[in-house]
C-alpha cells in the first residue's frame, strides 16, 4: 500500500484512547483491514463506538473495501490489556468539573487516600456525568504506589468472562478493586453469588472497592446481603458538568489539538451537548475527517453567542449595541437590556458573575433584569411577543 505509513499515523490518532488495546495489520490484496482485539468482549465495546465511523473514513481516505475483527489473547499482556477498558490517561487533574461537584472530588480523593475507614465506594451519576474517568482517575493514583498486577479494573461486561479465567486463589494478590458500569449486570442468583463471595473475600482481605453505577442499587441487586454490604460504605453522587465547565472544557480540547474554532462555535457547541463526553466526540469527528468537510461542519455550527444576542435585541428593538451595553437608562433602551439580559441568563444559563462581565453590570441589576422580564412577559402583551419572536430567531 502507497500511504502505509499515513494510515497508521490515522489509525493511531484515530484509536488514540485504546490504542495499546489493540493490533492491525492491512491486507492489500483483499483491501482489507484486519483488527485484533484481546477478547470478544472488546471486539464488541469496538463495533459499537468505533467501526462504523472508521469504515467510512477508511473506505473515502485508502480505498480499504472490509474491517474484519479478530481475538487473540496471546498477544496481548493479560495483567495489563484484559482489565478494559482502562485509560491511563484519565486522571483527577484533567477531570472537568462544576463548583456544585467540587466538593465531591476533594472527598472522593480524602477516601482513597484513607486505608480502608470507607469501603466499598460507590460512584453514581446520570450517563456520562464522568463516572469511568473518576474510576480511571482512582486507579491511576494507586498504580504510583502499587504494582499494576495488584490492581484489578473491571467493567461489567466482561465481568463473568474474567472470573472464569481467575479463582480465589489467583485474587490473593490483588489490593485494589475496581468496577465500572454496575447497572450492567445482569441480575440472576449465580452472578449475584459470584459478587457477594468476592466482596466478602475483598472485604476480609482490607482490600479497597469501587464501583460505579448510573442506576440506584435498589433497581440493580435484589439480594438483601449483598444490598447491605454495597450501603456499608460511602456513595458520592456526580453531577453533570454545567454551561461555563462545557465552555471551559472546549477551550482547553481545542487549543491542545490546534483546532481553529471560534467563540460563537465554542458556545454553540456547548449548547448543544450536556456532557464532556459528547462534545469530545463531536470534536474527535471533526478532528478525523478531512480539512473540506471539516470546514463544512464548523461551518453548520450555528452562531448562538450572549453578544450575538445583544445584536438580536438591538437590531429589533431598533436601538445600537453601544447603547445597549451603555449607562443610559432611557425608557426602550433599559427594556432591550433587561431583555438582552433575560434572555442570556435563559438561553445559556450564565451565571449571574459572567453577565456581570458581558453586560458591565453589578449583582443587582442583573438580577433586576431577570425579575423585572419574568413579570412583563405576564403582564405585558407586547414585551411577551417580543422574547417570543427573539427565542424564534435564536432558533429556540
Amino acid at each position: 500500500m502507497k500511504h502505509k505509513e499515513e494510515l497508521d499515523l490515522f489509525l493511531k490518532k484515530f484509536f488514540k484512547s485504546i490504542i495499546d488495546k489493540i493490533l492491525w495489520r492491512y491486507n492489500a490484496k483483499k483491501r482489507q483491514l484486519i483488527i485484533i482485539c484481546p477478547h470478544e468482549y472488546f471486539q464488541d465495546f469496538l463495533n459499537q463506538n468505533y467501526i462504523k465511523k472508521l469504515r467510512k473514513n477508511l473506505k473515502e481516505r485508502y480505498n480499504i473495501q472490509d474491517i474484519i475483527l479478530k481475538t487473540n489473547r496471546d498477544h496481548f499482556l493479560y495483567g495489563e490489556n484484559l482489565n478494559f477498558p482502562f485509560n491511563q490517561n484519565f486522571t483527577f487533574d484533567n477531570y472537568f468539573y462544576s463548583n456544585e461537584t467540587e466538593s465531591t472530588i476533594k472527598l472522593i480523593k480524602e477516601v482513597i487516600r484513607k486505608k480502608n475507614k470507607y469501603n466499598p465506594v460507590i460512584i453514581y451519576g446520570e450517563k456520562n456525568a464522568g463516572k469511568t474517568h473518576i474510576l480511571h482517575a482512582i486507579g491511576n493514583f494507586y498504580i504510583t504506589h502499587l504494582n499494576k498486577d495488584k490492581i484489578l479494573f473491571l467493567d461489567f461486561k466482561n465481568i463473568n468472562f474474567l472470573f472464569r479465567k481467575y479463582s480465589f486463589e489467583d485474587l490473593k494478590k490483588i489490593k485494589i478493586f475496581i468496577v465500572d458500569h454496575l447497572e450492567y449486570y445482569n441480575i440472576n442468583n449465580d452472578k449475584e453469588n459470584i459478587l457477594l463471595k468476592t466482596i466478602k473475600y475483598f472485604l476480609n482481605r482490607n482490600v479497597k472497592i469501587f464501583f460505579s453505577t448510573k442506576n440506584r442499587l435498589e433497581n440493580i441487586v435484589k439480594s438483601k446481603e449483598l444490598f447491605s454490604l454495597l450501603m456499608s460504605g460511602i456513595i458520592f453522587n456526580l453531577r453533570l458538568p454545567d454551561f461555563n465547565t462545557r465552555i471551559e472544557f472546549i477551550r482547553h480540547y481545542t487549543n491542545k489539538n490546534n483546532m481553529l474554532i471560534n467563540e460563537n462555535q465554542i458556545f454553540d457547541l456547548a449548547l448543544k451537548h450536556k456532557d464532556i463526553g459528547s462534545i469530545k466526540k463531536e470534536l474527535n469527528n471533526i478532528l478525523t475527517i478531512g480539512t473540506t468537510k471539516r470546514d463544512k461542519i464548523l461551518k453548520k455550527i450555528q452562531n448562538k453567542t450572549p453578544q450575538n444576542i445583544i445584536k438580536l435585541v438591538s437590531k429589533q428593538l431598533n436601538i445600537t449595541e453601544k447603547d445597549l451595553l451603555s449607562k443610559n437608562n432611557k425608557k426602550h433602551i433599559s427594556l432591550a437590556r433587561h431583555i438582552a439580559i433575560y434572555l442570556c441568563r435563559d438561553i445559556f444559563k450564565l451565571s449571574t458573575k459572567n453577565l456581570e462581565k458581558i453586560f458591565n453590570r453589578n449583582h443587582s441589576t442583573i438580577l433586576y433584569s431577570i425579575k423585572k422580564i419574568n413579570k412583563l412577559k405576564k403582564e405585558d402583551e407586547n414585551v411577551n411577543k417580543i422574547v417570543n419572536e427573539l427565542y424564534k430567531k435564536c432558533n429556540l
